[in-house]
C-alpha cells in the first residue's frame, strides 16, 4: 500500500527499475494498490490500457476497489485528512 512516485527507480529514460520501501508490503488483494492509486489521483486511462490488458478486471475486483478506496477515505479523515482529495477519489 506504499507504490508511488517517491518510492521508483527509473533510468534515464523513464523506464521502471526498481521499487523501494518495502516496510507496508504484503501478500494481498491488487485492487488495495489499485485504490490507492486511484485516492492519490494517478490511476490515468494509460495506466488502464497498458495493465488492465494483462490483469482483466472483473465487476467483483471492481467492488473491492471501491471498498478499499472507501477504507482508505475513512482512515484518512479519521487522521485529520484533507476533504478535497477525499471528494476527489470519490468522484473517480
Amino acid at each position: 500500500m506504499d507504490v508511488w512516485a517517491e518510492n521508483l527507480l527509473a533510468d534515464g529514460a523513464g523506464r521502471l527499475t526498481g521499487l523501494i520501501d518495502w516496510d507496508r508490503a504484503c501478500w494481498g488483494d491488487p485492487e488495495i494498490e489499485f485504490a490507492v492509486l486511484d485516492y492519490c489521483g494517478i490511476s490515468e486511462p494509460s495506466f488502464w490500457e497498458g495493465y488492465g490488458s494483462v490483469w482483466g478486471r472483473s465487476p467483483e475486483a471492481e467492488i473491492r476497489r471501491v471498498f478499499y478506496l472507501l477504507y482508505r477515505c475513512k482512515s484518512t479523515s479519521s487522521s485529520g485528512g484533507s476533504g478535497g482529495m477525499i471528494r476527489n477519489s470519490l468522484d473517480r
